[in-house]
């Protein structure tokens, strides 16, 4: 499921994002993929609390970059 977010907090650790709907697939313990375009970046995480409107994700040890050689299949 892909679901469209605005991150409001962001560290190291993890983030608070703001999501339009109420349905979330999974819940607490859900691995997720962070995917934030603007900065290139895939961030794994697991979803830690949900609240209305809001989901709490602790990252996981990676990032993938979205763009350059490496993510167009380039040898």
């Amino acid at each position: 499921m892909n679901l469209s977010c605005v991150v409001e907090d962001i560290s190291a650790g993890g983030c608070r994002v703001s999501v339009a709907s109420n349905r979330i697939e999974g819940g607490v313990g859900t691995t997720i993929e962070l995917d934030i375009v603007s900065k290139g970046v895939v961030f794994a995480g697991t979803i830690v609390w949900l609240h209305p409107g809001e989901v709490g994700i602790r990252f996981g040890a990676y990032s993938l970059p979205t763009s350059g050689p490496e993510h167009r299949g380039a040898p």
